[in-house]
């Protein structure tokens, strides 16, 4: 576990793509439920 955490860490791009990834997924589930 704490090689995924430094490993995030060490990679703060990636960290963003799935931050960004989950966001248009969460709005993708928004817009269905409108």
């Amino acid at each position: 576990m704490s090689t995924l955490i430094h490993s995030l860490r060490s990679r703060p791009l990636s960290l963003l793509m799935g931050a960004a990834i989950n966001i248009g997924g969460a709005a993708t589930l928004l817009a269905h439920l409108r």
